[in-house]
């Protein structure tokens, strides 16, 4: 009921349940368009996984719920591995519309539950900025930056991508939205390998990175490695660019992004400018009892110079 009243819909793709968020920890529910993704991730979910599907298949007018648990996650309840396909059946990837951009969804098989629904409003707002600009959507996964840069006007988006089957997805989801090819480019490599050679000059470019940081005692080599990515990020942007950071672990939370991004630009002699922080999309709210639920934070930047 309050996705709706936010104006959430599944045909856009919909986070229905988020966990510590919603009061319901271990739970995490996502529905696109007819399919429904869930985990279960703690025994109380276990024991009622049969009401949690009917809901699914009743209240979500669903007719294809899959499994998306991650084995680790349940490793560490005691829990054994669980299903895939529990109700209905999986023939084709659902495809979901955001803001005028269609989107295949590897339901089974892709990142998180399929897509990156918490970067929503993310890609509204960077689209914003596209018209006109040459794009390096890094980290690009299947295109959910570097498409919405395009449908916004965006002259050429570069798609860096290692994982082949979220490049074969990608690819896909180009031919879907009908891209003319002269205005995109897909480097199948690795983000690090790539910025170290990569020429400049970008108008935007978007880094989005997976989580670097999943334990404490990861976040000093976790800000190393970004900090090396960063320089380059630098490097490749033209005066006047925009510049987008993200990082989806709350052990490298908004000051610690901050602090990485000025000593960087300090090093590159770029001037900055802070526009605005970003986070997680209304449908994926926290608790303020549960301050790791604020998981995904990035700063958007104005980038000059070099001096």
């Amino acid at each position: 009921d309050l996705r709706q009243r936010l104006g959430f819909s599944p045909s856009g793709g919909v986070r229905v349940v988020n966990a510590e968020g919603d009061g319901l920890p271990g739970l995490v529910i996502d529905l696109y368009a007819t399919t429904v993704a869930i985990q279960f991730h703690h025994p109380w979910v276990e024991r009622y996984r049969e009401v949690i599907c009917s809901f699914a298949l009743n209240s979500l007018d669903a007719t294809t719920v899959v499994d998306r648990s991650q084995r680790a996650a349940r490793a560490r309840e005691g829990l054994s591995q669980s299903q895939d396909v529990m109700v209905g059946s999986y023939d084709a990837h659902p495809v979901i519309r955001e803001h005028g951009v269609a989107y295949l969804v590897d339901v089974r098989n892709g990142q998180k539950t399929g897509f990156y629904l918490d970067q929503r409003a993310n890609r509204a707002l960077l689209a914003r900025w596209a018209n006109g600009r040459r794009v390096l959507d890094l980290y690009a996964h299947t295109g959910g930056f570097g498409l919405a840069a395009l449908h916004a006007g965006a002259r050429h988006v570069t798609f860096v991508e290692s994982g082949s089957a979220a490049v074969d997805l990608l690819r896909e989801n180009l031919s879907l939205n009908g891209i003319e090819a002269e205005r995109w480019s897909v480097v199948r490599a690795d983000v690090g390998e790539f910025l170290a050679a990569a020429p400049g000059s970008y108008g935007l470019v978007i880094m989005d990175p997976p989580p670097m940081a999943r334990r404490k005692a990861h976040v000093v080599n976790a800000l190393r490695g970004m900090a090396g990515q960063l320089a380059d990020a630098f490097r490749c942007a033209e005066p006047g660019a925009l510049l987008s950071l993200f990082s989806c672990s709350h052990h490298l939370a908004q000051p610690e992004l901050d602090a990485l991004i000025a000593s960087i630009a300090a090093t590159a002699g770029r001037r900055i400018r802070v526009l605005q922080g970003m986070s997680a999309d209304a449908d994926h709210p926290s608790s303020a009892e549960h301050p790791e639920g604020r998981y995904l934070v990035g700063s958007l930047m104005h980038i000059e110079g070099p001096e």
